[in-house]
């Protein structure tokens, strides 16, 4: 916007009002751009789109941090095979730190549900 705005003619300088203006006004006045940018409802506008832009990325950022939350459970998720686990695992400490595992990753998911809604 910035941009298109330094490139927009006063009236005084568009070609087709050269020859009903010429000679009558001079050119010594603010540029488009300067008009637009220092006007109130500009300002106020580009702020809250700003206020806006920054809010948005807070937002998703406390959204990704709850998915990545999430990542080493379905990381496990997608590469765990049963059978080969009952194949290869028959020991009960490995059962049990599975088993840990599991309910270390269910009593978080609580935690989190009884902090969104308590």
């Amino acid at each position: 916007m910035q941009s298109v705005t330094a490139e927009i003619l006063r009236i005084i300088n568009h070609p087709n009002f050269v020859q009903f203006i010429q000679g009558l006004i001079s050119d010594s006045g603010p540029r488009f751009k300067s008009i637009v940018e220092s006007s109130l409802t500009y300002i106020a506008t580009k702020e809250t789109i700003q206020k806006r832009i920054i809010q948005d990325f807070d937002d998703l950022q406390v959204v990704v941090n709850k998915f990545e939350n999430c990542r080493e459970v379905n990381d496990f998720d997608t590469s765990f095979d049963f059978e080969e686990f009952k194949t290869e695992n028959s020991e009960l400490e490995t059962i049990k730190s599975y088993l840990k595992k599991l309910t270390d990753w269910e009593s978080n998911v609580a935690k989190y549900i009884k902090h969104q809604h308590p």
